[in-house]
């Protein structure tokens, strides 16, 4: 599929997934999804790259999946934090619930069972801030803005919900709580 294409059918999905079809089942390929866009090694690419088939099939970048990943956060953000705020890792196949390698490696990820959970949640929230950063320095305007929407839409779905992510964050400690990643997290007095 070339980007255009990925985003009209992750946007479909994640609207049919967003009515809790099938048990959430749905939400598998979200977790697909996350994995390929912010825990696998992928370069940083351009939104301005064109979709040539031939040659762009075989290279997915951040650039060309996270349009696709801001529209599941944005269609069926709700489910996913219902989701990981069960922790919800029933899916058919070990392979669709692991976290990818970035991900497992990190310190969040030790903390983390496979599907979904407050720990990846966080770990996608994190990795969004890098991207914007990384976009930021690249003089990539239009994915710097992608990763901020779908910041945005994280922490609005989280605090509406009052999410057992923000009771998984406040007691994660100081190493999480004081990363200016996390700081939409702290609670405003």
């Amino acid at each position: 599929m070339d980007s255009k294409q990925r985003l009209n059918a992750a946007s479909f999905l994640a609207k049919l997934a967003s009515t809790r079809i099938a048990n959430d089942r749905l939400c598998q390929i979200a977790l697909v999804l996350f994995r390929h866009t912010f825990e696998c090694e992928l370069r940083l690419g351009s939104s301005n790259e064109p979709d040539d088939e031939d040659h762009h099939r075989s290279l997915l970048t951040v650039a060309s999946l996270l349009p696709s990943a801001c529209a599941w956060f944005r269609e069926a953000g709700h489910n996913i934090i219902l989701l990981s705020d069960v922790s919800w890792n029933d899916c058919s196949s070990c392979i669709i619930g692991r976290g990818g390698y970035r991900f497992v490696q990190s310190e969040l990820g030790q903390r983390a069972p496979g599907g979904f959970s407050p720990w990846r949640w966080l770990y996608w929230l994190k990795r969004l801030h890098e991207i914007a950063d990384e976009a930021t320095k690249a003089d990539e305007k239009l994915l710097a803005e992608q990763a901020a929407t779908a910041i945005e839409i994280m922490l609005g779905h989280v605090k509406e919900r009052n999410s057992r992510i923000l009771k998984v964050f406040e007691a994660a400690g100081d190493a999480v709580t004081q990363d200016k990643d996390f700081m939409g997290l702290l609670k405003k007095w």
